[in-house]
């Protein structure tokens, strides 16, 4: 139901989450880009609120009632949420691997490796001043962003999700890293949506919670990966929004685009982008 990024660590991004870093609109996504994005998105939100009900209505008993096992099932219905982490909306569903799993990967450190004695302020969206109605001295720890904001609230800008600077956020393999990275504790972020209809779908149908997210990054390769697993080629993108990297493969600048022509990232073309 919901492609987990990361065991035990919880995004508020747009995944669930984030603080836009400024490195995100050598990213292609400025204004115009989230713009457009938001209105598509709006435009499919519409028709899948007008058609999954009745999808997921019929998914259970439209089959013929005598058939047995997987001969039931008519269609499958996949609820792919956009920008967020399973433990932002699903960290304490019952029996769910969840938040109470997270253990020491819930501990995040900063740039040089020391442990956060608070964690840093949760941003504002465009000011990128602290927001104030969250407490300046929020633990090092996952925390209940009900408290300070309500679910259906917006809170911040997205945070940081882009290819390459989540491969630093998960600091191979120590998971440390997501506050440091995206600048803001609004990452470590959950939400109580115990009262919402997802999860109701979430009770009634399945519920992922070991499905992890196939490549690293935001929702345009990942959505590549779930229909076809390939990845989009730029192969003449031009270098404002190319990554450059070093000679031992560390990020100069990050962009949308690989050194060797890869889309990773949700950016405007002006020339065919082919898949691969």
């Amino acid at each position: 139901m919901d492609a987990r990024m990361h065991r035990g660590i919880s995004f508020a991004q747009s995944s669930r989450c984030y603080a836009v870093d400024p490195a995100d609109d050598r990213s292609c996504e400025g204004a115009q880009m989230k713009s457009e994005t938001r209105k598509r998105w709006t435009l499919i939100g519409s028709m899948l609120a007008s058609t999954l009900p009745t999808c997921l209505g019929q998914l259970a008993w439209a089959a013929d009632p005598q058939a047995r096992g997987p001969e039931r099932i008519e269609h499958i219905v996949i609820i792919y949420l956009e920008n967020r982490s399973f433990d932002n909306l699903y960290g304490h569903f019952p029996g769910a691997n969840g938040l109470k799993d997270a253990g020491k990967a819930a501990t995040q450190t900063d740039a040089q490796g020391q442990v956060y004695a608070i964690l840093p302020p949760v941003m504002s969206e465009g000011t990128k001043q602290p927001d104030k109605r969250f407490p300046a001295n929020l633990p090092n720890a996952p925390f209940l962003i009900d408290r300070y904001v309500p679910i259906h609230e917006k809170y911040a800008d997205d945070l940081v999700r882009s290819y390459y600077r989540q491969q630093q956020q998960i600091h191979g393999g120590k998971m440390d890293r997501f506050v440091a990275v995206s600048g803001s504790a609004l990452t470590m972020g959950y939400h109580d949506n115990s009262r919402t209809a997802l999860y109701r779908y979430a009770e009634r149908y399945t519920l992922a919670d070991n499905f992890f997210h196939a490549a690293f990054g935001g929702s345009l390769l990942n959505h590549f990966w779930l229909i076809c697993a390939c990845t989009p080629r730029f192969d003449n993108a031009p270098p404002a929004i190319r990554a450059v990297l070093d000679d031992k493969g560390n990020l100069v600048k990050d962009g949308a685009v690989t050194p060797d022509g890869q889309v990773v990232f949700t950016c405007p073309t002006s020339a065919p982008v082919r898949q691969i």
